[in-house]
């Protein structure tokens, strides 16, 4: 995914590179470490992040994926059709990264 982002900055596709940075980022927050095994303050600042397996990640993009879809619906039937396309396009782009149902 992030040689497709890199890709995407290169060629200057806009709504590919949105869509990437946002997956990417669902990623890296769901791979932060609960709150409660942080380190107290003075302590060493450096935690290891959280190693998602396969279906946990693949779980993360169906997420952002779904909620895509739903504000999709939601737009669409509140006469926004276009902003609800521009979502589905977004949900298409993430599903490059799952396996299809």
């Amino acid at each position: 995914m992030r040689a497709d982002l890199a890709a995407a900055i290169k060629a200057r596709r806009a709504e590919e590179i949105m869509v990437l940075r946002s997956l990417l980022a669902a990623i890296d927050n769901a791979e932060a470490p609960a709150i409660a095994s942080r380190p107290m303050a003075g302590g060493p600042s450096e935690i290891e992040r959280l190693i998602l397996s396969t279906g946990e990640l693949e779980t993360v993009l169906i997420e952002e994926i779904r909620a895509r879809e739903r504000a999709a619906a939601e737009f669409a039937s509140l006469g926004h059709g276009e902003r609800a396309e521009a979502l589905l396009t977004q949900a298409a782009i993430g599903k490059r990264y799952v396996r299809p149902d």
